[in-house]
């Protein structure tokens, strides 16, 4: 299709790497088209925990322009030992945890399902952030400080973040999460269960 239309695919995997796919390499492991995309871009924070980001294309022109001619690459500073170290090793226990990812996507899906039965709208995915769409703003900072009083704690995403009307709850699952933890949430929500 790319040499019809002449496109270049640029894939970001920032929210997709350590969820997707067998070993948590990202959206192209999954659907096993690892070198499809002409520039992938993703962040060793997220998942990784570290900080920084990266840029892959097969086209060496690719790289060398960026080198030259983006700020961000030109205008930052290198980064430190510390934090490649750090998303080393979260590389490492990604690959050591892979046959638990299956169990912490089907959480997500549980999570999403039960929030779903409350009214509540988000989109279809399986990701381990959980936007619950507000709406409103004022509404949104209430619930979320409803939440912390009982103990949950949830970020609050609103403009200039996401557009006007758009202020939502972003729920951030973890691998130590259990079925009671859902419970507790609901219950902090205000939902019976």
């Amino acid at each position: 299709m790319r040499q019809s239309f002449g496109f270049v695919w640029i894939l970001d995997e920032a929210h997709a790497i350590g969820w997707h796919g067998e070993t948590g390499a990202g959206k192209l492991e999954e659907f096993g088209v690892k070198a499809a995309a002409d520039i992938v871009v993703g962040t060793l924070g997220k998942a990784l925990g570290s900080q920084g980001a990266y840029v892959l294309a097969h086209n060496e022109a690719i790289i060398d322009h960026i080198v030259n001619h983006a700020g961000e690459y030109i205008y930052s500073t290198f980064l430190s030992p510390v934090a490649a170290g750090a998303a080393l090793g979260a590389l490492e226990q990604m690959r050591l945890l892979a046959n638990q990812r299956r169990v912490w996507q089907d959480l997500s899906l549980q999570w999403r399902s039960r929030i779903r039965d409350w009214g509540v709208y988000m989109p279809q995915d399986n990701s381990p952030i959980i936007p619950i769409l507000m709406g409103d703003e004022k509404k949104a900072l209430e619930k979320t400080k409803q939440l912390a009083n009982q103990g949950v704690l949830v970020s609050c995403v609103r403009p200039p973040t996401v557009p006007k009307g758009g202020a939502r709850l972003r729920v951030s699952l973890n691998r130590n999460l259990n079925p009671s933890d859902l419970e507790r949430f609901e219950k902090a929500w205000g939902n019976p269960g």
